[in-house]
């Protein structure tokens, strides 16, 4: 039975010829009619190319395909029933081909034979099919004619323009290729891709190294004979290694400090503002800042990490685990350090350093505007913080026309040391980062002995010259250094210089060359004492008189940088501080680093330039922050000059600036005693293997307080000193009050928001320092101390060092509030409570020594002495603020956490407390050493910790940061 062919239109189809449709294109025939017609649509649009060209469904497309037929020639008689060509394209057979004769005009052929068939070769169709072809000589007679037709008819092209096609395509290929070159040279350009690159290179060695490749060949192309057969062998790793648990413990292993933790903290940590992928948003305000990847941070802590991880106790486990080695990986991540380094250098060089390291600190700011009360609504433009508005409230409008010039004062000054801040914190960030990376190498080249001389002995050495001749002065041109007053102009509207501020200025420059003056007797009195009590045990050292020698160089050539440095701070041009700190603690560890590696492959005689190399250090320090300050402020005056107005012709100093200089300094003594304290007790109780565990563990224990608390103390001299450099009293106390006024009240209260919210921030921060750090230290000794460092006095001291942390934060700011606005007179007061205070530390120190405390005496006795100072600076900030009737401005009640926050933390401490039970981490520690640190129970004690701790973060956040959120828009005064 012939098929049946279906045609027309599916909308006016039934049902039932619907289903048949769909049983023979075999398809679903379920459901209604509609279904069936969009089913069958849809069915014949997919397979249309393949449909159409069948009877049985051609008719569904509209029409049906014609069979293709030979066309009848003229002269050749067909039969009655001609042959029909199927194909299945869609265009039509092609006949055989035909001569043709061109004629004058090649664009009109005519179709015809060349010759006419005679009768005689009539036949069947059979017959012409079976007959020879015609002779080769007769086609190829024709040919040359039609060919030579065509050629004459085609135009000829010039060959210039063959010539400028040639030359375009030549031009876009040098641009091609140029272009190529440039984006291969931008994209190795970036650090963030060389450590990428370095990551990949270390991967792909490994898997070459540990997989046991197995190889197949496969023919090139297909031939008959093996002989003649060309074969390429393709390698492929067996499934059996992917099921190894060597083989993923391997790229573990490898992948924890070389991947995991680097992409960590450069992630947390963002030094370049090209990194941030924040955007703008309405009326210019910027949203929360997204932590950008730096290249930097993760070059830092790749290189530490390699001294760190313990590969060599796996290794006893696990045998080969250390695939590429410790000196090639070691080279590897040194390398992603070098050119991340280069990266950093350039944008130091292009005077982008300030904003590429103050990104990262970003949080301060932050956290300073949501402060309770709030502090300032700050608005971010541009990478520049703008103070726009500056009260205590903010739908508070001063309109008192006299407090405008006050209001922008203090918004000024406050924009400049919340700057000023930023860069400080991110320099110490930055170079304790660095440090960090460096000194994990430095302890294990350098012994307990070696490094115990060098960081308590001469660093108390140089701190003792420096403190003694420097301090007081430092202070004195905070409160004294000149301002400039509004540009001044003759009668032809040139500008003038003004001899007041001219004379103002080289008063204060003559006082800052009395440290270099001063310091030379200092230096030398305290090396000739020191030299001459110092222990057998610590003389006995190789080179050790040369390497003293070379500290008390280091420091008088430190001292000679004292006038650029004044002149920066007192201008407030903190970047040139940044930029010169910055590149000497660089230079100093590096080279330290150096001559301590040159040291150790000297064979018998290593060891013994332990001492030089650490004085060597200290002189590059010293030699490339003068060199900077010299670049940026030119050459310093090495002898003060006489002055000659608003002073008399015999002074070379100011009389006021001069007396509140020695002041300070008689107070930085006792000041000086409690602060270098623990390093007078230790170097005269302990013995020089317990200095050194000492020295380290401060080393690690003052991270915090170096890289926040400092920077933020001397800043709050700087804003403090200004903005109530005239709320003092004119008798020389400061019991006795200033005139009244709107600028007086603008003044005090900004001062006093700002040290509240101060109080507050750090506060609320060094709480979660101290539950986590306490709980958690303990688990990470064995991955900060070298082994020679565990048996001494260093994990003790750290964790005290912990609890020591919320008395250094609350006293710095009090006491950087006290030497701002103190007086001479209230300043001999202090000195005395120093001393008082003094025996009190010394007193603490002693009992706890022999209650058997150890070397942690020390830091208790400072808690305690910090205790004393930070009651009595409250008792001053409280007398400050009631003589002058302003004691309202206090509210205490705004310094303390919030209530979210406490039982947040609370919580956090309960859950981590079980946790460490449960898992029983510390015996499985103590077991198994550093190799313990990876096993699972103490990972996921780890991991509780990061979750707990990233909730306290955000429920700080949640508490104080929304307000931030709504009060970062610029307000109108």
């Amino acid at each position: 039975m012939a098929p049946v062919a279906y045609s027309g239109a599916l909308q006016p189809k039934k049902k039932a010829e619907l289903q048949q449709i769909a049983g023979a294109l075999r398809i679903s025939d379920s459901g209604t009619r509609e279904d069936l017609q969009t089913r069958i649509k849809k069915h014949l649009e997919d397979n249309q190319t393949k449909l159409e060209d069948e009877p049985v469904f051609s008719g569904l497309f509209g029409k049906r395909k014609k069979s293709v037929q030979p066309q009848p020639s003229i002269g050749i008689k067909t039969s009655s029933s001609p042959v029909t060509t199927r194909s299945t394209r869609r265009n039509p057979a092609l006949e055989a081909p035909r001569d043709i004769t061109p004629v004058s005009d090649i664009r009109d052929v005519s179709m015809m034979l060349k010759k006419p068939i005679s009768p005689a070769t009539n036949a069947s169709p059979s017959t012409n099919r079976d007959s020879p072809a015609p002779r080769s000589q007769q086609v190829a007679s024709s040919v040359p004619i039609t060919v030579s037709r065509i050629a004459n008819a085609v135009p000829s092209i010039p060959m210039n323009g063959v010539v400028d096609v040639f030359r375009r395509q030549e031009d876009q290929f040098l641009q091609s290729s140029s272009d190529m070159l440039l984006n291969l040279r931008t994209f190795l350009s970036n650090s963030r891709n060389v450590w990428s690159l370095t990551a990949v290179f270390e991967l792909i060695y490994i898997l070459y190294t540990v997989i046991p490749w197995q190889s197949t060949e496969v023919p090139l192309w297909p031939t008959t004979s093996a002989h003649d057969a060309s074969f390429v062998s393709i390698p492929y790793p067996p499934l059996s290694i992917f099921e190894s648990s060597t083989f993923w413990t391997v790229l573990m292993h490898w992948s924890i400090p070389s991947l995991f933790l680097p992409s960590l903290f450069g992630t947390l940590i963002s030094f370049h503002p090209s990194n941030s992928t924040s955007t703008r948003g309405e009326m210019g305000a910027l949203p929360p800042p997204v932590l950008p990847f730096d290249a930097l941070t993760a070059s830092i802590i790749r290189l530490a990490a390699q001294f760190a991880y313990p590969f060599d106790v796996l290794n006893s486990s696990v045998e080969g685990i250390d695939v590429i080695g410790h000196r090639w990986r070691v080279l590897n991540a040194a390398v992603g350090l070098a050119f991340a380094l280069v990266e950093a250098i350039y944008a130091f060089k292009s005077q982008k350093l300030v904003q590429c390291l103050t990104k990262h600190i970003r949080w301060v700011q932050i956290a300073i505007r949501s402060a309770q009360p709030p502090l300032a609504h700050l608005h971010v433009y541009e990478n520049k913080m703008m103070l726009v508005h500056f009260t205590s409230k903010p739908q508070t409008v001063m309109a008192s026309t006299s407090s405008s010039a006050p209001n922008e004062r203090g918004a000024n000054l406050m924009r400049s040391s919340l700057s000023s801040a930023s860069s400080l914190m991110a320099l110490q960030l930055f170079s304790r980062l660095f440090t960090f990376a460096l000194n994990q190498a430095l302890f294990r080249l350098a012994s307990p002995q070696a490094y115990g001389t060098a960081a308590i002995q001469f660093e108390l050495i140089l701190s003792t010259i420096l403190f003694l001749s420097r301090e007081g002065v430092r202070n004195a041109l905070l409160r004294a250094w000149p301002q400039k007053a509004s540009a001044q102009r003759d009668a032809k509207g040139k500008r003038v210089k003004d001899p007041s501020y001219i004379d103002a200025v080289k008063a204060a420059t003559n006082l800052s060359t009395l440290p270099f003056i001063v310091g030379f007797p200092i230096s030398a009195v305290t090396a000739l004492l020191y030299g001459q009590f110092t222990a057998a045990e610590t003389r006995n050292q190789p080179h050790f008189r040369a390497a003293l020698l070379i500290y008390v160089i280091a420091a008088m050539s430190e001292l000679l940088s004292e006038p650029m440095h004044n002149q920066a701070m007192g201008e407030v041009r903190t970047q040139i501080r940044v930029r010169a700190e910055g590149l000497g603690i660089t230079s100093k560890t590096a080279a330290t680093i150096l001559v301590l590696l040159y040291d150790s492959r000297r064979g018998r005689e290593a060891g013994e330039l332990s001492l030089i190399a650490f004085a060597f250090g200290q002189m590059i320090y010293s030699l490339s922050i003068f060199m900077m300050y010299t670049v940026r402020l030119g050459r310093p005056p090495l002898w003060p000059q006489r002055l000659r107005r608003p002073f008399a012709s015999t002074y070379y100093f100011d009389p006021a600036s001069l007396s509140l200089s020695w002041s300070m300094t008689s107070q930085s003594l006792v000041k000086h005693f409690l602060t270098e304290g623990d390093k007078f007790i230790i170097s005269w109780l302990s013995s020089l293997g317990d200095q050194g565990g000492y020295a380290i563990a401060v080393n690690y224990g003052s991270l915090i307080a170096r890289i926040v608390f400092q920077p933020v103390e001397e800043i709050c001299r700087v804003f403090f000193s200004r903005i109530l450099s005239s709320s003092n009293g004119q008798e020389g106390s400061s019991e006795a009050p200033s005139k009244g006024g709107v600028d007086y009240e603008l003044a005090m209260r900004q001062a006093s928001e700002a040290l509240l919210s101060l109080l507050s921030i750090q506060l609320t921060f060094t709480i979660i320092v101290v539950i986590f750090g306490s709980s958690y230290l303990p688990v990470f000794l064995h991955l900060l101390l070298p082994p020679q460092y565990l048996s001494t006095s260093a994990p003790r001291v750290l964790l005290a060092w912990v609890y020591y942390i919320p008395f250094l934060a609350v006293n710095g700011g009090l006491e950087a509030f006290l030497s701002s606005v103190a007086t001479p007179k209230d300043l001999a007061r202090q000195s005395r409570w120093m001393a008082v205070f003094s025996l009190i530390y010394v007193g603490a120190a002693i009992t706890l020594y022999s209650l058997q405390f150890g070397d942690t005496s020390l830091v208790y006795a400072n808690i305690v002495n910090l205790s004393a100072r930070i009651i009595y600076a409250l008792y001053f900030v409280f007398s400050f603020f009631r003589t002058r009737q302003m004691g309202h401005l206090l509210k205490w009640r705004n310094v303390w956490p919030t209530w979210q926050i406490l039982l947040t933390s609370m919580l956090s401490f309960s859950l981590i407390t079980y946790s460490g039970r449960h898992f029983r981490v510390m015996t499985i520690l103590r077991e198994g050493g550093r190799g313990a640190l990876l096993t699972v129970p103490v990972l996921a004690h780890l991991g509780l910790g990061v979750t707990l701790g990233l909730t306290c973060v955000a429920v700080w956040w949640i508490s104080c940061g929304q307000k931030l959120v709504a009060q970062s828009r610029p307000k109108v005064a």
